[in-house]
């Protein structure tokens, strides 16, 4: 039997609460990010996908418009229990669409270095090399939809 994976965009603080902790458990607990720098204060103006099975939050994504067409994908977390099954990929699908919908063509996002053949899977190309943020070697990727 198939788990549906439902897809959703965060529409209030309770879906905000719910897209904050799924990041807290993967970026602050599991990768060890600090909180501070997790919390860089453009929540507020970003757009929020959440993954949903049944009412349980799973996965997330942001996508923070920017000039023009630019829009800046970031923060996308799948919680340890449900990677391998596509989801990512799902969520990354979902931002997009989003982007398409506000009028952003052109995406940019700084994965770890470890995800560029993911993103790379997904269209995304490599733009710059790898730097050093905090303990985590991160590239740039973009996209034109």
């Amino acid at each position: 039997m198939n788990t549906i994976v439902t897809f959703t965009r965060a529409k209030n603080q309770d879906d905000l609460s719910q897209v904050l902790d799924i990041r807290r458990k993967v970026f602050v607990q599991e990768q060890h990010i600090p909180a501070e720098r997790e919390q860089d204060g453009h929540d507020p103006e970003a757009l929020h996908v959440l993954a949903l099975i049944e009412k349980s939050a799973i996965a997330t994504g942001r996508l923070l418009p920017a000039a023009g067409s630019e829009g800046i994908m970031a923060r996308i977390a799948v919680l340890p229990e449900y990677r391998g099954q596509g989801i990512g990929a799902r969520v990354v699908r979902q931002l997009e669409n989003m982007a398409r919908a506000v009028g952003v063509r052109h995406l940019m996002l700084t994965p770890h270095a470890s995800l560029e053949s993911f993103y790379d899977r997904l269209g995304y190309h490599k733009i710059s090399g790898e730097k050093q943020v905090a303990e985590h070697h991160v590239i740039t990727m973009e996209k034109w939809l």
